[in-house]
């Protein structure tokens, strides 16, 4: 006889049981203020999550703004109330860039409280990463600067250089 499992039960084990599901990681990272430049890094670290460790990444903000107006208060409140929601669907949340937004803080909180493990990303794991996928990556993704040289340089590579994240911001993962 088959024992019927709850869906409470079923999620568990999908949850705990790696070969079941590749683990959640929460990509957690600013969208407003430089939106653009924003939109095109939350793509690169869902990228970096999947690619270098096999995870699944889970990006609220790359999917709620296609259809919810950020500009709107109401609506950016319902698409962060979504992406919280996301949250406690995952098992990590990654931590991006050296600036923590309002919204961020508010992701972080949440795993806190729903004792979910918080990882900040070290700027020199993305450098290594970028540097490797030259080449490789969809148009557009990452948008590099000609040096004098003739180097080009990422905009991670370039806060890198100008040392904007000093040893000891980020722990390592």
């Amino acid at each position: 006889m088959t024992a019927i499992r709850s869906e409470a039960q079923v999620h568990e084990e999908e949850r705990t049981n790696p070969r079941i599901l590749p683990q959640r990681v929460y990509v957690c990272s600013p969208l407003r203020g430089r939106y653009e430049e924003n939109v095109r890094l939350a793509k690169l670290y869902s990228r970096f999550v999947a690619l270098t460790y096999g995870l699944c990444p889970v990006t609220p903000h790359l999917l709620y703004p296609r259809f919810l107006d950020d500009t709107s208060p109401r609506e950016r409140e319902m698409g962060l109330a979504f992406g919280r929601s996301l949250l406690r669907c995952c098992d990590e949340v990654w931590v991006f860039g050296q600036r923590i937004s309002e919204g961020m803080a508010q992701e972080i909180a949440e795993a806190g409280r729903l004792g979910i493990r918080v990882r900040h990303v070290p700027l020199a794991d993305l450098c290594e990463f970028v540097r490797g996928e030259r080449g490789r990556t969809p148009p557009g993704l990452y948008d590099g600067e000609k040096e004098e040289n003739g180097k080009e340089e990422t905009a991670y590579e370039e806060k890198a250089n100008d040392r904007l994240l000093r040893p000891g911001m980020a722990p390592a993962l």
